[in-house]
């Protein structure tokens, strides 16, 4: 979890359940940047990578959310 509050890279950090242990939302500049974070993530096991490839919607409001305006 420290590495996680310390590389600029990782914007949120969710616990899940399943498989793996925590689900990561990383954003670098390339894909080079995205290769070179990942393998700084190698000694706290394995890991699989899902790149967005668009996103028709991002932060939609929640039930009960008010909004900002």
């Amino acid at each position: 979890m420290d590495f996680c509050k310390r590389a600029p890279e990782v914007t949120d950090m969710y616990r899940i359940s399943g498989e793996y242990n925590y689900m990561l939302k990383v954003v670098t500049a390339s894909t080079e940047e995205l290769v070179h974070f990942s393998e700084r993530t190698g000694d706290f096991g394995s890991s699989y990578t899902l790149i967005v490839l668009t996103a028709p919607f991002e932060q939609k409001m929640m039930i009960g959310e008010e909004k900002v305006i």
